[in-house]
């Protein structure tokens, strides 16, 4: 083999040690993901799950949500990098408390809140279990 190809040869090798570190992680990341929601009960749709206005989760959510102005999934599952049925278990909790309001098709649902003491305030009566 000549010396082009060896250094060829070590690249590839190398790229797919990495692609498969990646994998790998990735992989690890969402049995993980997957088990806290079946655990949580966000899997497929999140129906039976409780959130608290003190998880730190809910509160960047809101935070995020706060800062753009709107309440979009797409963008809370990017920043929080959690997953649909999670996001919108989410909304409909959100929606009930008052702080969003109704689903409009595919665009992202207003926000009916423009600051987290108004957030403290429409959830103080709210525990998660």
């Amino acid at each position: 083999m000549d010396k082009t190809n060896k250094n060829l040869t070590e690249k590839i090798a190398k790229y797919l040690e990495i692609r498969q570190a990646e994998l790998e992680q990735y992989i690890e990341d969402f049995n993980r993901q997957t088990t806290e929601d079946i655990e949580t009960g966000a899997f497929l749709g999140g129906g039976n799950q409780k959130f608290n206005p003190s998880d730190p989760i809910v509160r960047k959510a809101v935070e995020i949500c706060i800062s753009k102005g709107k309440f979009s999934s797409a963008i809370l599952q990017t920043y929080l990098s959690k997953r649909h049925g999670y996001i919108a278990g989410l909304a409909i909790w959100l929606e009930e408390m008052g702080v969003i309001g109704p689903m409009n098709g595919n665009k992202p649902r207003d926000l009916l809140i423009s600051s987290m003491e108004e957030f403290d305030k429409k959830t103080a009566n709210v525990s998660g279990e």
